[in-house]
């Protein structure tokens, strides 16, 4: 019952959505403004293999520019805790470059890189690296001071306070900012893929748009949501299983309601 209680909202709410799709188009709606399920499913049909193609390379290129910018990000914001000499003279920078969209470089990175994956994979890289390094340095900061100081008065080597009370500290924090750069991370590589790339999705949908087949991108949209939905799922299990220890107020907040 709890179950039902809980699915049966989304489910009316995904249901309705579909019906006002189908009885929508194309009749009221036109196929070029919105394309109908039909239009979708023949669109499918049409590219077949290609469409897997593109699809499994966009994910390529979100899986590894989101996982390189996430552990460097990480690993450069404990390293500007750690020293203050790296604080010093790497923040200012990095809170200058932090609110630059990444998608700006696209055409710098087209000129350096070529429209091969690499320049891609950096651009991706760096808008996860800039979440995760202020994600990080906030979280190492956001940690009571009491329990490294217990640490430290037990004789703790600094090693030994990141390694025992720093690393765990800051996973509840991070889960949030690698589900954030996950989602910045397909923004960035789409828009990198429309601006400039011979494979993709944003490829697909870029050669759409000229043909006017909004069908095309219809599908690609579709299948950036479900490959972004699956990531999300992903990095949301292994959080829950990895914070498994801490203390969460989301049954509580549950029962409020």
């Amino acid at each position: 019952m709890k179950l039902l209680r809980t699915m049966l909202p989304a489910g009316l709410v995904v249901a309705t959505a579909l019906i006002a799709w189908f009885w929508a188009t194309p009749g009221v709606v036109p196929e070029l403004v919105f394309p109908s399920p039909e239009s979708v499913w023949q669109a499918i049909e049409s590219l077949g293999w290609a469409l897997a193609w593109h699809s499994f390379v966009t994910l390529v290129r979100v899986l590894l520019g989101w996982a390189l910018g996430s552990v460097l990000g990480i690993g450069f914001g404990l390293a500007l805790t750690w020293s203050a000499r790296v604080f010093r003279a790497c923040y200012p920078l990095v809170e200058f470059l932090r609110p630059l969209p990444p998608t700006a470089l696209i055409p710098f990175f087209i000129v350096w890189f070529g429209l091969g994956i690499s320049g891609q994979l950096v651009l991706v890289g760096i808008g996860c690296f800039m979440v995760l390094t202020v994600s990080t340095y906030e979280a190492v900061h956001n940690t009571p001071e009491r329990y490294p100081l217990a640490a430290a008065s037990l004789g703790a080597t600094k090693w030994a306070i990141y390694r025992s009370v720093f690393f765990p500290s800051i996973i509840p924090s991070l889960v949030p900012a690698l589900r954030v750069s996950a989602a910045l991370a397909f923004a960035v590589a789409v828009a990198a893929e429309l601006m400039g790339a011979q494979s993709g999705l944003g490829f697909l949908m870029m050669v759409a748009r000229r043909t006017l087949h909004t069908n095309t991108i219809l599908v690609g949209i579709m299948i950036i949501a479900v490959q972004s939905f699956c990531l999300d799922l992903a990095i949301r299990a292994a959080g829950a299983w990895g914070t498994r220890w801490a203390d969460r107020s989301r049954e509580t907040i549950a029962r409020l309601h």
